[in-house]
């Protein structure tokens, strides 16, 4: 009598369809824990951003600065450049504002583009989606996917879930044309 040693092919296949099954579950979560990681940093940087508005409020007992009269150094002087990380993008970056003087690091989205500074004078909501002062994670026409499922994800941590529209965060919907998740510092600049 011969013993062989080894497997059927039967059994290599069970095995081989186990791994797969189980390496798809584990990559499913990990990308699921990803987004999620993406988004909360986000809304860290967007609550880290507001408060470094509000203490300069208070410690400056003005106004939030309009947008045209910042320069690149967050002087009042005009003149400052359009976003550097973006071209579609003419809103300055926060490093171009005075709030950055109470931030410890240069804030940037978790791919890379840094945030921008909105305030044109306009009033939210009489103005629509971009009035008020508002923070934005801006994108180009085509690449606003990934920012629009971090901002469902985010809204439901800052806003309860309330939509696009509505609340503090607010984000264009679609991701093909030139947009932002906005986050609201202010309904106004004198607020």
């Amino acid at each position: 009598m011969s013993y062989r040693f080894g497997f059927t092919l039967v059994e290599v296949i069970v095995v081989i369809a186990i791994i797969g099954t189980l390496s798809t579950m584990g990559f499913a979560a990990y990308t699921s824990i990803q987004k999620n990681s993406r988004s909360s940093r986000m809304a860290s940087d967007f609550q880290q951003i507001d408060l470094a508005w509000k203490v300069w409020k208070n410690a400056n007992d003005a106004p939030y600065p309009r947008e045209s009269d910042l320069d690149a150094n967050g002087s009042t002087d005009p003149g400052y450049g359009s976003h550097p990380d973006l071209a579609c993008e003419d809103e300055p970056g926060i490093f171009e504002t005075p709030a950055d003087l109470y931030l410890e690091d240069e804030y940037a989205d978790p791919w890379d583009i840094r945030y921008s500074y909105d305030n044109d004078g306009d009033t939210f909501p009489a103005w629509g989606l971009y009035s008020g002062v508002n923070v934005f994670a801006s994108w180009c026409a085509g690449n606003g996917a990934r920012y629009i499922e971090a901002a469902v994800i985010m809204d439901r941590s800052i806003d309860n879930g309330d939509g696009a529209s509505t609340g503090r965060l607010r984000w264009q919907t679609n991701p093909n044309i030139i947009g932002a998740i906005i986050f609201m510092i202010s309904p106004d600049e004198d607020q």
